[in-house]
């Protein structure tokens, strides 16, 4: 039997510990939220990085690349989103 043997990039940019740590919480201090305001989230970010060694050979530089599919709803779109509804929670009136 002649198996092909496939290596797995190396996944970068995990924390240490493994824990996940929500985005919108690793940069509270830098977005638009006071203490106190909701924070609504799926618990995206946090998503590995991938070393493309073929592509760092062609362009002579290390390129990595982000594996937005990990993300809840497999879109690199969860990042803005999260931000986008914390904001309108904290800011709608209430009814």
């Amino acid at each position: 039997m002649n198996e092909a043997i496939v290596k797995v990039p190396r996944v970068e940019g995990i924390p240490p510990t493994g824990a996940h740590v929500p985005l919108i919480e690793r940069y509270r201090e830098r977005l638009p939220f006071e203490p106190g305001d909701p924070l609504v989230s799926l618990q995206e970010g946090s998503t590995p990085l991938l070393r493309a060694p073929v592509l760092s050979e062609l362009v002579g530089a290390t390129v990595r690349l982000k594996l937005e599919g990990a993300n809840p709803t497999g879109s690199f779109k969860d990042r803005g989103m999260t931000c986008a509804v914390s904001r309108r929670c904290a800011t709608a009136p209430r009814r």
